[in-house]
């Protein structure tokens, strides 16, 4: 049985965030900077060979109160659900790994596959990256994940990439208990 089938409708309330878009008066509005451009990648030569998809990433900076709020049942009860997992970019990264300290009741999804190269990481870089999590987390709060979607690679390196971040994740279990 679906949600329609029940008489439920859903209706999406989510504004586009755009850049600079007005915010509430106590609040910065969201940032956003052109990171990679689709003209970069392409020149990059990212996705497969000949398949002209490429794509874009933006930094963004910006607060749940800004548009729709992502943390709604929090924001309006404090018994109400809010957000207990928090993904990061670990694998060949600007960001201080040492930042999932500061997130202690989170689960914490650690990419441990660098997605913007297709070179395949060895075992060992997983479970390093895995490692160096560990220094700044419970085990029990840590899944290993890629940094991103693995969409612009070929597949035989997606495959690759996946394959690595099981084994690596098996020789972390050995390592790190």
């Amino acid at each position: 049985m679906t949600l329609s089938d029940r008489g439920t409708r859903l209706v999406d309330l989510s504004l586009d965030m755009t850049n600079q878009m007005p915010a509430h008066a106590l609040f910065p509005s969201p940032t956003m900077i052109p990171y990679v451009t689709h003209e970069m990648a392409k020149a990059a030569g990212l996705g497969e060979p000949g398949d002209p998809m490429t794509y874009c990433i933006n930094y963004i900076s910006t607060l749940e109160h800004v548009g729709t709020h992502v943390d709604a049942p929090l924001h309006i009860s404090a018994e109400g659900a809010s957000i207990d997992q928090v993904s990061l970019e670990c694998a060949n990264s600007r960001v201080p790994i040492s930042l999932i300290g500061l997130l202690s009741d989170k689960t914490l999804l650690v990419g441990a596959i660098d997605v913007a190269t297709n070179a395949v990481e060895t075992p060992e870089q997983v479970a390093a990256v895995i490692g160096e999590a560990l220094n700044h987390a419970d085990a029990e709060r840590i899944q290993p994940c890629t940094n991103c979607g693995l969409a612009p690679l070929p597949r035989g390196v997606a495959v690759g990439k996946l394959n690595a971040l099981g084994a690596g994740a098996a020789l972390a279990r050995k390592r790190f208990g």
